[in-house]
């Protein structure tokens, strides 16, 4: 998955990356597939989806909001019904 936006990269340089995030069932990214996907694309804010909706995707967004920072990015795990202004 994170390869198969390699060509957009080149042509755009991306602000916001709504990222597929919850590790299962091989349809979104777990943790380090979704930090990888952050040093690939470089967006100047990440803000994680489709996990918690459901116990088999449970994620620890707040963990994986640290850990990207960690890796130099921000990461903004709205609360269900929250929203950001763009």
């Amino acid at each position: 998955m994170i390869f198969a936006v390699a060509q957009l990269v080149d042509f755009h340089k991306i602000t916001i990356c709504f990222s597929l995030y919850a590790n299962t069932f091989n349809f979104t990214m777990g943790t380090e597939d979704a930090l990888d996907a952050l040093d690939y694309l470089k967006p100047k804010l990440a803000i994680p989806m489709h996990y918690n909706t459901w116990p088999p995707i449970a994620q620890d967004a707040n963990a994986f909001a640290a850990a990207a920072k960690k890796r130099g990015h921000e990461v903004n795990p709205l609360k269900p019904g929250a929203s950001v202004s763009i």
